[in-house]
């Protein structure tokens, strides 16, 4: 099992490579750099700055970022399918809910604008 954090850390020492010029090299701040070398995912923000973040920080480094991101997946760190799966229910449910809400906020506007004109209509030929 890769320990993504000490990975990088390591690899990052061993180069003799501060984590400022981390930093520099790849204009990611240097507390979500820390954030990983720590495995503190919840600190560098959601799943897809995390598998970014350290793809370019493997990169930076010479290393290959393949096996670390296949460990934060096996690992659980990453968000599970399920949960993906319910967040993306739960985007569609708001949209249907938006397109209901506009719907009917365009028919309404419809029986306004033929009140309207069968009013102004009737008051003309009188």
């Amino acid at each position: 099992m890769t320990e993504i954090g000490s990975t990088l850390r390591e690899a990052r020492l061993k180069q003799g490579i501060d984590i400022s010029d981390v930093e520099s090299e790849t204009k990611i701040r240097a507390k979500f750099l820390r954030a990983l070398e720590n495995e503190e995912w919840a600190l560098v923000g959601n799943d897809t700055y995390v598998r970014v973040f350290i793809r370019t920080y493997a990169e930076c480094l010479g290393i290959d970022s393949t096996p670390l991101l296949e460990a934060y997946v096996i690992d659980g760190s990453s968000p599970s399918i399920v949960a993906r799966s319910q967040s993306a229910a739960r985007a569609e449910r708001r949209q249907r809910t938006h397109r209901i809400r506009n719907g009917l906020i365009g028919v309404g506007l419809i029986v306004v604008l033929i009140i309207a004109v069968m009013l102004i209509g009737s008051g003309g030929s009188n």
